[in-house]
């Protein structure tokens, strides 16, 4: 975690979406998300969660980075979001191309495989 007090209204923005869920610190981290005392130095602004525990959180509470900018916006103004959520969704998006190119790497080498015993196959039928 980084300590990130430029980033204060982020941490007051996760402050009211768990307000507005009408939960505890306690009872979000009995959902899955970090302690009582984690969860106060991040609305507070002390600390900053990193990305994977950023969404760790905001799975636990059943809510995803778009809940969380509707709730900065309100704070901050209509499309001010700051500079860590940019990066959080410039992260999200490398992530997803990074998942698809996988994805597309790994069923090319399935076809490749597929297509490889097809002519081993044919070739040992035709000797």
């Amino acid at each position: 975690m980084s300590t990130a007090s430029a980033d204060i209204p982020i941490g007051r923005a996760l402050r009211i979406l768990r307000e507005s869920l009408g939960i505890t610190q306690t009872e979000a981290g009995r959902r899955g998300g970090p302690d009582h005392r984690t969860l106060s130095h991040w609305e507070t602004g002390r600390k900053m969660p990193s990305l994977r525990l950023l969404m760790q959180y905001l799975g636990a509470l059943d809510r995803d980075l778009c809940d969380l900018q509707i709730v900065f916006d309100q704070i901050k103004g209509p499309g001010r979001l700051s500079k860590r959520l940019r990066t959080i969704e410039q992260r999200l998006g490398t992530l997803e191309g990074w998942r698809l190119e996988m994805t597309a790497a790994a069923v090319s080498a399935e076809e490749n495989e597929s297509c490889e015993s097809e002519t081993s196959t044919k070739t040992l039928t035709a000797s």
